[in-house]
Order: structure tokens, then C-alpha cells, then sequence
């Protein structure tokens, strides 16, 4: 396409994707322009930069992201309580509750206490006589706010600093990111000369590692976003598909209840052990992946293979954009199946019999990439699957059963009526799936959570 005299390139071929990620990795970048249009945000971070100083950020990082770390689980159940509090509040009622909104709210605070150890407990209610709720609040309102500013940028091009001709929109959300983290960040960089104090956060182990504050500052903020709302997208997408396919639901629950029954917190070795699952994780990343788009710019002119295209290889100029969409490539039909639009978790899952033909993610890895792949493939992808493991334990453990609320929907999250009339998927789906920098459901994601009657077997029934 060229849209403003601007050349860009959309692909949902594995074979382009895995030339851009991994095979020619050198000649593709995030580029100038990608930067200029977040670094008012994440600054010069490890998703906006390029070369050695995206080298520096990653090598800073990648130690703080060791298993160990990651599978400490105690502030992964003091907020996973918070959240069946909730539950089991407005399940007692009869009422409907806004998942999303609920799990934005657990994986901003899980997120904050792992990076700085100082949490922004939004779960907790605004009249816990704390008097920091609305600042909190404001946070997490910031932090969208700003999200939304740099999505704007992208979808408009090369051309976004016209429409702030008269001021950087993302200045006002920044100083209330920043009168939060600034004060945290202030503290912990005089106190880094204390040895005797472990590194129990990333802020701890940053500044022991790194003597300038904006580079700290940008390192945080970008695993603050990473942490925070794609993990946020994947659980709100997992209990979509547990009340949109309730035999998926019943099949999650007999694991769980048989693996660690209705009251015992879950173990990294409990995780690892439930290989359903992990299967669903996965099936839900195929068909609902957080980040459903991603861009490149190129270095060097070449020649990307196509072999899908049925053209030959497609030639490619340099300095152009090329966009990748998992969400549409993890769910062809010529590279998944005739079942691709399916939600079929058993499709990850070692069934004797099962044709090797029939997991096509075996032959290719490059046809599933919710955490990207190459040399960037994300470093909390262990991290999303423990915090995301764990919750869905919990809750699984204490209801037996999610339902959609159609009648507390607003208007804005329900499907088009046109989807209805699709042939394929959108016609089973019952919320309005849309893209900022994550996938999310417009208008939130209501239902209903039935709680479970204390007495079941490890064989529950609905």
C-alpha cells in the first residue's frame, strides 16, 4: 500500500514473519519513527529501541527473569484472594461483574509490588480508610490515557505531531506515572549502597545495576506495561472462552480439583504437572493473542519468501513499514486446519493416534508467537503463564461456572449485529473484541460467576 506517500507492507504469512523476526533479524528494527511516536512514554526502552542499546536493555534485564524468580507465588495469592473477595461478593448477589476492569486491576497491582514492591492496590475498596484509592485510580486511568495517545500516533503516521501542534498530549498522563514512580525511584537509588538488603524487586536489582535514572525509569515503565495489560487481556479472553465453551470449563476444573482440590494454594510443580492447562493458555494466546498486531521497518532492501502469496517473493524497498497480525495469522485455515476458527485446546495436547500433521505448531513454531520469537521474544513470557496459571486455579477452585450477562452489557460491548451473518467465528461471539496496543473486549467483559458448592469431587459436574 502507499498511503500518504508512504509505502507499508501487510503480512499474515509465518514464512515473512519468521524472515522479519529471526532469519534476516539484522534488517528489520523498530526504526525512528516507531520511537519518536512512544518515547514520551516508554522512553528509550527495550521496546522502542534499536542496535546496542536495545542490546543493553535486554542483557540488562534478561537476569531478573530467572524461574526462580518468577514462581515466587505470595503476592500472586494475596491479590488472587482480593479478587475472589470480589467474586464471591457479587456471585452471592446475583450480580454481574466486569472481569476485565477486575483482572486490569490484579495485574496493575501484581505488577507494581514484583517491579518496585510498593503496590497500587486498585483491588482494594475506596472506602478502606487507606485515602490513596483515587490516586491509585488516577494511575491506572494515566496509564490508558497514555496508551491511547501513542495507538493514535501510530494509526496516524508519519504525520501524528500535526495533530499536537499546540502540545505532547501525553505530558499531562506523565505526570501522574511519574509522581508515582519518581518518589520509589528517588528512595531506592540512595539506598542502593545497602548490600545487606537482597534485591526482591526489578527497581532493587536496577539500581544496583544502572547508575542513570531515566534509563531505570524507562526499563520499569515498559515492563509495567507489559505486565500489566497483556497478562490483563489473557485472563479476560480465558474466561471468555470458559463461559463460551462450557465443555472446556468442566475439563479445566476436573484438573485443577484433581491436581490440588479446593483449598490448596498451587505450587510451580502443581503448574508444570496440568498439562490442560496449558493447553488452554495456548489455545486462547492462538485465537486471542494480547498483542494481535506488530511492526517492523526495514533496513535493507530484500525480498521476502511469500510462499503463501502464490506470487513469489515480494519485493521490499527499504526504509518501509511492514505490520504482522497474529490475531488473522493464528487463525488461517491453510496453516491450521479447516478447524482453525475452533477453540480446540486438545489440538496442544499428546493424543495417541493424533496425526503429527494435525499439530501443525509442532513443525512451525513461527505460527504461533504470542510472545514474539527471535531474538526479542519477550522475557516475562514465564512470568504471564504463572501469574495467569495461578489465577485461573484459584478461581476454578471456588466456582464451577461463568456466565454472560447480557442484560448488565452496555451497548457499546456487544457484537455487531453484522457479525451474526458472518460465516465462521465472529458469529459465536458474544462480546466486541477490539485493538489498542493489546486486544481487549469494548465496553468490558460482564458475566456472571456461579460459585461452587463446597462439596465436589475431583470429577465436578455443571
Amino acid at each position: 500500500m502507499n498511503i500518504l506517500w508512504a509505502h507499508q507492507i501487510v503480512t499474515v504469512d509465518p514464512e515473512n514473519i519468521k524472515e522479519i523476526l529471526a532469519t534476516r533479524f539484522q534488517d528489520f528494527e523498530k526504526g525512528e519513527k516507531f520511537h519518536d511516536m512512544f518515547e514520551s512514554f516508554l522512553g528509550t526502552g527495550i521496546f522502542t529501541s534499536d542496535g546496542e542499546t536495545w542490546k543493553f536493555h535486554r542483557s540488562m534485564a534478561r537476569p531478573f527473569f530467572v524461574r526462580e524468580r518468577v514462581s515466587d507465588f505470595d503476592y500472586f495469592e494475596r491479590h488472587s484472594a482480593k479478587v475472589i473477595s470480589i467474586m464471591e461478593h457479587m456471585s452471592a448477589r446475583s450480580e454481574a461483574c466486569d472481569f476485565q476492569d477486575l483482572f486490569q486491576k490484579f495485574t496493575l497491582d501484581t505488577t507494581t509490588e514484583f517491579l518496585f514492591g510498593s503496590c497500587t492496590n486498585t483491588l482494594d475498596a475506596p472506602d478502606n480508610g487507606k485515602g490513596d484509592h483515587n490516586r491509585y485510580a488516577d494511575f491506572a486511568r494515566a496509564f490508558d490515557r497514555l496508551q491511547d495517545i501513542v495507538v493514535t500516533r501510530v494509526r496516524i503516521g508519519s504525520t501524528w505531531p500535526l495533530f499536537e501542534l499546540f502540545g505532547d498530549k501525553s505530558k499531562g498522563p506523565m505526570r501522574i506515572i511519574n509522581a508515582f514512580i519518581d518518589p520509589i525511584l528517588k528512595h531506592a537509588m540512595r539506598d542502593r549502597k545497602n548490600l545487606l538488603r537482597e534485591d526482591v524487586t526489578f527497581l532493587d536489582y536496577l539500581v544496583r545495576t544502572v547508575d542513570d535514572e531515566k534509563t531505570i525509569r524507562d526499563a520499569l515503565c515498559a515492563k509495567l506495561l507489559a505486565g500489566r495489560d497483556t497478562t490483563a487481556s489473557l485472563l479476560t479472553f480465558s474466561t471468555y472462552a470458559l463461559a463460551l465453551h462450557p465443555e472446556a470449563m468442566l475439563e479445566l476444573r476436573k484438573e485443577v480439583l484433581r491436581t490440588v482440590g479446593q483449598m490448596r494454594a498451587p505450587t510451580p510443580a502443581d503448574i508444570r504437572s496440568m498439562k490442560y492447562l496449558r493447553a488452554f493458555i495456548n489455545e486462547v494466546l492462538r485465537l486471542f493473542p494480547s498483542l494481535p498486531v506488530n511492526i517492523r521497518r526495514s533496513v535493507v532492501s530484500s525480498a521476502l519468501p511469500s510462499p503463501l502469496s502464490k506470487m513469489g517473493p515480494l519485493y521490499m524497498q527499504d526504509h518501509v513499514s511492514i505490520t504482522y497480525s497474529l490475531f488473522l495469522m493464528q487463525r488461517r485455515a491453510d496453516v491450521w486446519g479447516g478447524d482453525a476458527e475452533m477453540f480446540k485446546p486438545e489440538r496442544w495436547l499428546d493424543i495417541p493416534g493424533q496425526a503429527l500433521q494435525t499439530k501443525p505448531q509442532v513443525a512451525n513454531p513461527f505460527i504461533f508467537l504470542p510472545f514474539n520469537g527471535g531474538p526479542r521474544m519477550c522475557l516475562g513470557q514465564g512470568f504471564a503463564y504463572q501469574e495467569c496459571s495461578y489465577l485461573l486455579i484459584r478461581l476454578l477452585q471456588r466456582f464451577r461456572a461463568f456466565d454472560f450477562a447480557p442484560d448488565a452489557q452496555p451497548l457499546v460491548s456487544l457484537p455487531p449485529k453484522e457479525w451474526a451473518q458472518i460465516k465462521g467465528r465472529a458469529s459465536i461471539e458474544r462480546c466486541r473484541i477490539k485493538s489498542s496496543l493489546v486486544l481487549y473486549a469494548e465496553g468490558g467483559m460482564w458475566l456472571r460467576a456461579r460459585a461452587a458448592d463446597g462439596s465436589e469431587s475431583a470429577c465436578p459436574e455443571q
